[in-house]
């Protein structure tokens, strides 16, 4: 099956010839909401693969995560930076090079990108960038957000954007954890500025 690609971590991989029914379900859910709904084809790689073994777990992580990228209220770009964010706080190379492209092509500056990648705050943010970026860093590094904050940001974004917001952060945090447990390597070609 050509849509494993196993870059050997610390975590086993089962055999793409020999799945189990639920293996191949949730295999098939991936493949669908991932890559045939999107008109691309969709590569077995990074978290999904290592947790294929447990497929009740990626089952619930793919919904989730199908809702985080493809559904949010936030916008593409904003969704994308929050994941980025997210990447940056955990030092997770592997997800910002894969992310990073799609927040370019979703209308992110490079500049920011970079701002983030050197663990600044962005100058020159929208005030929608400057409220993802706000609350996320909270969120992640002081394990809360002050009420002041809070208020400033749903007010920017709106409340479904907050609990958008919170989930992405959550979901990247456990794909991030994965995929540095795993100690997944990059695929050949891809980089990451940190």
């Amino acid at each position: 099956m050509d849509q494993f690609i196993n870059l050997p971590g610390r975590l086993s991989r089962v055999d793409p010839e020999n799945l189990t029914p639920a293996q191949q379900a949730v295999v098939n859910d991936v493949i669908e909401s991932r890559g045939a709904k999107r008109g691309r084809v969709y590569s077995f790689r990074g978290a999904f693969y290592p947790v294929l073994q447990n497929p009740e777990l990626l089952s619930v992580i793919q919904k989730l995560g199908e809702y985080c990228r493809y559904k949010s209220h936030l916008s593409p770009a904003l969704s994308e930076f929050a994941i980025l964010i997210t990447c940056r706080v955990w030092g997770c190379r592997y997800a910002w090079a894969a992310h990073a492209p799609l927040a370019i092509k979703h209308g992110m500056p490079e500049a920011i990108l970079e701002e983030v990648a050197k663990q600044q705050r962005p100058s020159n943010m929208t005030q929608e960038m400057a409220a993802v970026y706000d609350f996320a860093m909270a969120l992640h590094k002081d394990k809360s957000v002050p009420d002041e904050l809070f208020t400033s940001v749903k007010n920017v974004l709106g409340e479904p954007c907050v609990l958008d917001l919170t989930a992405i952060c959550g979901y990247y945090t456990l794909l991030g954890m994965t995929i540095l447990v795993d100690r997944t390597p990059m695929p050949e070609g891809w980089t990451a500025p940190f």
